[in-house]
């Protein structure tokens, strides 16, 4: 199989500055570097923390690198990397964490770096926060992250928050509970980031994500993301800007997505309050087998505007819907679909939401196969320094880690449908988002948006103070329950007590009642626990239900 390098495609030399990582390796190991087996760690010990963290420490007041040699060193707790470099030995160099909510390496402050090393995580159920994550970069500057492997992550393989100016280069990233490589700007805006030559596969949640939130400042902006490869999507989409401006997603490779979702997603998206996105160029991409209920290309904005995104250059190869789709709304402007090549079976281009795109030199082929990973490599990769290509088959179950095996298929089956996922979030305002199994998403703490996707999930609220705020934004009657169980619905009747639903009825002044109520287009729970007319704690559920007893775990 041979790409149409006729069409504009440059050779990757002359259109990418890819660092070479290899030679930064051997300038380093000509340097003074601190073990962390100086400081107590080895292989046989249950939990490195502590001996970890002093190298690191030791490093940082010496100004060198931390090393990690071959073998597999367990921790239970979080390491930061503060300002500091820690490498390895490639993937004999394993850091292993045995605890799922305290497994993340952080990068921190200014010229942080990790390299040259693997990190396993426990795996287990999908995790939320920062800690369970496989790597977390926050408020960091001029950081690189290159040649790492990151498996079995819990949460966000890498979650990068409030960081500039940094390189994400040659990793490979597996099985991680939510995306590979995630951008929010929690922690503050993200800007001028290169994201290149990085292999991801079987990912739970999208593979490269660029995310802004009206709720938490400024949107992010300079992502480069290029010449990297998602394939055998679990979960989400495949390259996505929720939010942002001056984005590029360029000569990238996407392969089979699981569960029927875009292979680039361009969205702002009203019902998560995220920001417009502006400037986004998606370019000289490879998509293939992508969509089902998105198109491989999606365009989406049911809030605030989506300008100036131009679609150019891009082979569609067997679309499981339209190749590119507009929809959403109002708001679409300045789009250009040009000169991209589709290889059917799908229609070509779906304007769903009137944005009246500009159109020309598209060419709608016949079917043909398309270019696996390997041939892609081979027809692409003439520079730089590629990440091996993601494992094809499910790796071996880490011994040294306590938590269960994640509940993800193996790879050699054919597309399964997902296990049910258990989605747990923390204090904080948390996006859970369920798989095409019965999954169980609890919120906790904070304002949580909820969506369980298809098959019969569970909406889990422990407390009502947890309750309180949380947004379910696709339930489904018949299907999904909402447990309120672990609630007591009479703070004034000794034990814990049931609620009973009384419709849409007013509340009748007694503890324990549970109503329906409509405001706009969304419908509302609402439960009084202590008799006094009043709503305690208050659940949206987007779009207009007519609940009923059996919706509920009361």
């Amino acid at each position: 199989m041979t790409l149409a390098l006729s069409k504009n495609l440059k050779s990757h030399a002359e259109q990418k500055n890819v660092l070479d990582f290899s030679k930064q390796r051997e300038q380093t190991q000509g340097d003074r570097m601190i073990s962390i087996t100086t400081y107590g760690a080895s292989a046989s010990a249950k939990d490195n923390t502590a001996a970890i963290q002093s190298a690191i420490n030791a490093a940082k007041a010496a100004g060198t690198t931390v090393d990690v040699p071959a073998g597999t060193f367990k921790h239970a707790g979080v390491l930061n990397l503060d300002g500091v470099q820690m490498t390895g030995h490639g993937d004999s160099s394993v850091l292993a964490a045995t605890n799922a909510a305290t497994q993340a390496v952080m990068l921190t402050g200014t010229g942080a770096g990790l390299s040259n090393l693997k990190l396993v995580g426990a795996g287990g159920e999908r995790l939320a926060s920062y800690e369970a994550g496989g790597l977390s970069v926050l408020n960091a500057t001029n950081f690189t992250v290159d040649h790492v492997t990151i498996d079995h992550a819990s949460a966000a393989g890498m979650h990068i928050s409030g960081s500039s100016n940094g390189k994400v280069t040659n990793n490979v990233l597996s099985y991680t509970g939510a995306d590979s490589i995630h951008f929010s700007n929690y922690e503050g805006v993200n800007h001028d980031i290169e994201v290149a030559g990085n292999r991801i596969d079987h990912s739970g949640d999208d593979g490269v994500a660029v995310v802004s939130y009206a709720a938490d400042g400024a949107a992010s902006y300079n992502i480069n993301v290029h010449d990297n490869a998602v394939v055998d999507q679990i979960w989400g989409r495949g390259y996505s800007v929720v939010g942002g401006h001056d984005i590029v997603i360029e000569d990238n490779y996407y392969n089979n997505n699981q569960a029927g979702f875009a292979g680039v997603y361009i969205a702002a998206e009203g019902e998560y309050g995220t920001l417009p996105v502006d400037n986004v160029k998606v370019e000289d991409n490879v998509i293939v087998s992508a969509g089902g209920n998105h198109g491989s290309i999606h365009v989406y904005a049911s809030s605030g505007p989506v300008t100036d995104i131009t679609i150019d250059n891009n082979w569609i190869y067997n679309s499981k819907n339209t190749d590119v789709i507009l929809n959403g709304g109002s708001g679409q402007s300045g789009i250009s679909v040009t000169n991209n090549d589709d290889y059917g079976p799908a229609a070509f281009l779906s304007d769903q939401a009137g944005a009246k795109p500009v159109v020309s030199g598209n060419t709608e082929n016949a079917a043909k196969a398309a270019p696996t990973l390997t041939e892609w490599l081979a027809a692409h990769n003439d520079g730089g320094t590629a990440a091996p290509a993601p494992v094809t088959s499910a790796p071996a179950p880490i011994t040294t880690a306590p938590s269960p095996a994640p509940t993800t298929p193996a790879p050699t089956a054919p597309t399964p449908a997902p296990a049910g996922l258990t989605l747990i979030g923390n204090s904080g305002g948390n996006t859970l988002k369920g798989g095409a199994g019965n999954d169980i998403l609890n919120g906790h703490g904070g304002k949580d948006m909820l969506t369980g996707g298809a098959g019969s999930d569970s909406f889990v609220f422990d407390t009502r103070s947890e309750a309180n705020g949380d947004t379910i934004t696709d339930f489904a009657h018949g299907l999904d329950k909402i447990d309120l169980s672990h609630i007591d619905a009479n703070s004034r009747a000794a034990g814990n007590q049931g609620f009973t639903f009384i419709g849409e009825q007013g509340f009748h002044g007694t503890a324990g009642e549970l109503k329906a109520y409509h405001s706009g287009a969304n419908t509302y729970l609402a439960g009084d626990v202590n008799g006094d007319g009043s709503a305690d704690f208050t659940i949206k559920a987007l779009g207009a239900h007519s609940f009923a007893t059996a919706d509920f775990i009361l």
